[in-house]
C-alpha cells in the first residue's frame, strides 16, 4: 500500500460525505490514509474479511456482490466514485458480508478507522450526515429487496437497466460501464438465458439498442413504466 495525494485535495470530495469538513478534520482523516490500485477483476473486498478501515472507491466502478449457493451470485449493488465500501461492517466491527469486485480499474482509499471516529465524535453535523446517509442505504436495500423477490422478469431487468441509466449514462447515449449478460443478469436476479431474451425484447420495442456488449437506453420513461408495472413473467 502507498500513499498518494490527499484528502484536503481531493477533488472527489465535494461529492461525497466529506464535502463539509473543514481542512483539519480532512488532515484527521489523511493520517496514516492508505490508496491502492486494483486491477479490472480483481477483489477488492472478500466475504469473510476483517474491513481495514473507510474503504473509499476514488475511481473506477466496482460490483458489490452477495454470494450464493452452488457458486452462483447476485449483484447487489453498482459502486462507483466516492462511495464507502464495507461501511456498515467497519461500525459494526463484524466481517464483510459481501464480496467486492473491480469492474475496471480501481482506485482505493482507506482511512484509519480511529480517524474517522474522531471527526464523527468531534462533528455533530457529520455524524448526522452519516446517521442520514445510513438510513438511506437502508431504504434503497428494502427497495432492493421487493425488486429482487417480488417483481417479474420484465420488471426486474427494466429497473436494473434503469439503474445503471441513472448512474453510468455517457455522453454518448450508451451506459459508460460495460457488463456481460451474466452480470446484468445477475443484478435482475434471472438466469443468463432469459436476461439475454427479455433484452432483445426490449430491443425490438425499441426500449434499447444493443451493440455487442453495449447498452443504449432509448426510452428511459418507458422502462421506468416497465418497472413498476404488475404483468410479466417470473
Amino acid at each position: 500500500m502507498i500513499r498518494r495525494g490527499n484528502c484536503v485535495a481531493c477533488t472527489k470530495k465535494k461529492f461525497s460525505l466529506f464535502s463539509e469538513l473543514n481542512g483539519k478534520e480532512l488532515s484527521c482523516l489523511d493520517d496514516n490514509r492508505s490508496f491502492i490500485t486494483y486491477k479490472k477483476g480483481e477483489t477488492i473486498l472478500k466475504t469473510g474479511m476483517k474491513v481495514p478501515g473507510l474503504i473509499c472507491l476514488s475511481s473506477g466502478k466496482a460490483k458489490i456482490i452477495k454470494e450464493l449457493t452452488e457458486g452462483k451470485e447476485l449483484i447487489i449493488h453498482l459502486a462507483k466514485p466516492v462511495e464507502f465500501i464495507g461501511f456498515r461492517e467497519m461500525l459494526g466491527e463484524v466481517p464483510s458480508c459481501v464480496t467486492v469486485v473491480a469492474l475496471e480499474d480501481c482506485d482505493i482509499c482507506i482511512i484509519e478507522k480511529s480517524n474517522f471516529m474522531k471527526v464523527l465524535n468531534d462533528n455533530i453535523d457529520f455524524a448526522k450526515r452519516i446517521i442520514k446517509h445510513l438510513a438511506t442505504e437502508l431504504v434503497r436495500q428494502d427497495n432492493r429487496l421487493i425488486t429482487l423477490t417480488q417483481k417479474y422478469m420484465r420488471e426486474r431487468l427494466a429497473e436494473a437497466l434503469t439503474m445503471l441509466n441513472e448512474a453510468y449514462n455517457g455522453k454518448d447515449g450508451y451506459l459508460s460501464i460495460t457488463l456481460s449478460r451474466e452480470e446484468i443478469a445477475s443484478i435482475a436476479n434471472m438466469s443468463r438465458s432469459n436476461a439475454i431474451r427479455t433484452l432483445y425484447d426490449f430491443e425490438k420495442e425499441k426500449m434499447v439498442a444493443l451493440k455487442g456488449k453495449k447498452i443504449r437506453i432509448l426510452q428511459p420513461d418507458k422502462l421506468t413504466e416497465v418497472s413498476s408495472g404488475s404483468n410479466g413473467t417470473y
